[in-house]
């Protein structure tokens, strides 16, 4: 879900789902992480995660998406060619510091 940009988000973020479920977005934030609040709040992505189970027993478990729905999510012409490789690459690499940050500290998301 990172390989295309979500048109309602800046150049280059990314959203997480279930911002205010814990404060694990803030903090990658304040860490460099192009990421967003989920401004899909309809859809409820958080709750339709495989990770929902995780979050609903207080264990922060977020989702970072690139865009939730482009035009050809689950179609025939849902395939590699569809991807934004350049997007992809670009998002993949600026969460690298931010996940290391989180990886060598002593930081438990409330």
């Amino acid at each position: 879900m990172i390989g295309a940009q979500d048109p309602k988000l800046p150049p280059g973020w990314l959203l997480l789902t279930g911002w205010d479920h814990s404060s694990l977005g803030r903090a990658l934030l304040a860490h460099g992480a192009k990421i967003v609040p989920d401004p899909y709040p309809e859809m409820r992505l958080c709750e339709r995660s495989d990770s929902y189970f995780f979050a609903s027993k207080g264990i922060a478990a977020h989702t970072v998406v690139g865009w939730p729905a482009p035009y050809f999510y689950h179609q025939p012409n849902d395939d590699i060619a569809h991807l934004d490789v350049a997007f992809l690459i670009s998002v993949i690499q600026s969460m690298i510091e931010p996940i290391r940050w989180l990886a060598n500290s002593n930081f438990i998301p409330k």
